[in-house]
């Protein structure tokens, strides 16, 4: 029989009963079909992709480096494809918002909503850091800084793609000093350094030999050099950009002046989004776009989309 020392007081007894209901209680699942009233709608998306990360049955697998911080392959048995992540931002920190905590500068993915949410998560990264936590060790060892020892260019898609460059511990010093040249004061490159890419990457590599550029990274140059070529071909072919007389000649029309301002930006931007009210020539200006396109830089092949009125029924003639 118990005694009435041996008895638990009655403070014992209401922390036994509070340690009962934490455990039974579950985390509040996040809506996906309507966004909570105390949400904003980028944290909405932020738990979302924090909580499918969770759910779904990812296999993740280390690919590289010796720590917690590395890169990974991701595979979703589901779809039957497979992405890779870099993790060089901790876990979730207790009390910190998610917000902070999941979207610092460092961790990538390889997968199309990475590339487009602009939000600095995604399923896959939400679920190797999930896989990560499990790890004994893993929840000390992640929430001290992290430095790896080589550097990596990588595109950070939070605003609009961008490269830019995570430092890496060998021979800093050396790297700090070369960095201006072609990188600003965040570490994003600068349009001389895409311009000069090989040269950027020669030269880092022999400061430090095992530095990375991520695929990704080398598309997205490809990209803005091609950008690049294309603006300043056509600068030098038509000086005066809409005003030039090169555009009267182009087709057998005769453009408006708003018309020539519309087959410049499509031409320049060489992805662009023509708006103009119906009737105003919209398919005229993408088809002198195309034509400028081919006779100065040689293009063979185009495709555009034209959106229908919303009161238009049956097929467009």
């Amino acid at each position: 029989m118990m005694k009435k020392a041996d008895q638990p007081t009655q403070k014992a007894k209401t922390a036994i009963k509070a340690k009962k209901k934490k455990k039974k209680s579950k985390p509040v699942k996040v809506s996906y079909h309507r966004r909570p009233e105390d949400m904003t709608s980028d944290l909405w998306q932020l738990g979302l992709r924090k909580q499918f990360g969770e759910e779904n049955l990812f296999e993740v697998s280390k690919s590289s480096g010796n720590s917690f911080f590395a890169e990974y392959e991701v595979w979703n048995p589901t779809t039957r494809n497979a992405y890779q992540v870099a993790i060089r931002t901790g876990l979730p920190l207790k009390g910190l918002p998610i917000e902070n905590s999941l979207t610092c500068m460092g961790n990538t993915c390889t997968c199309q909503d990475f590339k487009t949410n602009r939000l600095g998560l995604c399923k896959h990264i939400s679920a190797t850091l999930h896989h990560i936590g499990k790890k004994r060790g893993s929840k000390t060892a992640m929430r001290k800084p992290f430095r790896d020892a080589f550097s990596a260019i990588y595109v950070d898609y939070r605003e609009t793609p961008r490269l830019r460059l995570f430092m890496g511990e060998q021979n800093e010093s050396e790297l700090l000093v070369w960095m201006p040249r072609w990188f600003d004061a965040e570490g994003f490159m600068t349009e001389k350094g895409i311009a000069q890419f090989d040269t950027v990457i020669q030269e880092a590599r022999k400061i430090q030999p095992g530095m990375r550029c991520y695929s990704n990274a080398m598309d997205l140059v490809a990209d803005k050099r091609d950008n690049l070529y294309r603006q300043a071909r056509l600068a030098e072919t038509l000086p005066l950009g809409a005003a030039s007389p090169y555009l009267d000649s182009l087709l057998k029309v005769n453009f408006f002046p708003f018309q020539k301002t519309g087959v410049w930006f499509a031409a320049n931007a060489g992805r662009c989004l023509i708006a103009d009210e119906m009737g105003l020539g919209k398919t005229i200006q993408a088809i002198g776009a195309a034509e400028l396109l081919r006779r100065e830089l040689a293009f063979k092949r185009f495709s555009w989309c034209v959106q229908l009125p919303s009161n238009t029924s049956g097929n467009p003639k």
